[in-house]
């Protein structure tokens, strides 16, 4: 049978599933750069899970969980935002990668903070 190749750029990831059951926190940011030319191409912002509820398949019994995990989102421009901010990623992109496919790269528009009607339930996204 033969080999197929770059089956990789069709595999597509739920973002929008993935944080729908999570609190993000904004907990810092830096500069992303293009590797090659050191070029600012916008801010990295660095998001921690604080609350995980999401309804995940258990292993021999085992819970699983990525509550104080942390993700990396890469947006363009600047992001202004308090240590602590309750936040979500508007219109993210994300790729699973690496050897145990267990690595995130999230690519976004923004990521802002969560309005009080989001954070009760009432429209975050």
């Amino acid at each position: 049978m033969p080999t197929l190749k770059c089956l990789g750029q069709f595999n597509r990831f739920d973002l929008t599933g993935f944080t729908a059951d999570k609190t993000l926190t904004f907990t810092g940011s830096s500069a992303w750069k293009d590797y090659a030319t050191q070029q600012v191409m916008g801010t990295k912002v660095e998001l921690t899970i604080t609350k995980d509820d999401t309804p995940y398949k258990t292993k021999d019994g085992e819970s699983v969980s990525n509550l104080y995990n942390k993700l990396i989102v890469k947006v363009p421009g600047k992001v202004d935002l308090k240590i602590g901010t309750e936040v979500e990623i508007v219109d993210g992109e994300a790729t699973v990668y690496g050897e145990y496919r267990n690595q995130l790269s999230i690519k976004a528009k923004a990521v802002r903070p969560v309005t009080s009607s989001a954070a009760n339930g009432g429209g975050r996204s």
